[in-house]
């Protein structure tokens, strides 16, 4: 652990700055992020990097039906609310990925 805590503290303050380069430096440090943290790292893309953003969303999607193995419904609302978090109301998209990575 540096002075500056650990990758994962900074990951988060990174995010919290929304400081993407920061994020992406500790994120590799970590060696690899829970779907909550890649939950994040995908919300501070959405418009900094609309390009990266879908890459990224596709990847985290690609890994919620991985590690949960969710109902085909869960899964269009996750792909759903992933779009809305891009193009229309973020917060809804947002609170609705939460959801599901809590009751998964």
């Amino acid at each position: 652990m540096t002075s500056q805590g650990t990758a994962h503290g900074r990951f988060q303050r990174a995010i919290h700055r929304r400081h993407i380069q920061a994020a992406e430096m500790a994120a590799r440090e970590m060696g690899g992020l829970s779907l909550a943290d890649a939950l994040s790292l995908c919300e501070l893309l959405t418009n900094a990097d609309p390009a990266r953003y879908e890459r990224a969303a596709l990847r985290w999607l690609q890994r919620f039906i991985d590690e949960r193995l969710p109902p085909l419904a869960e899964v269009a609302l996750a792909a759903s609310a992933l779009a809305e978090l891009r193009h229309g109301k973020r917060n809804v998209g947002l609170d609705t990925l939460k959801r599901l990575l809590h009751h998964a």
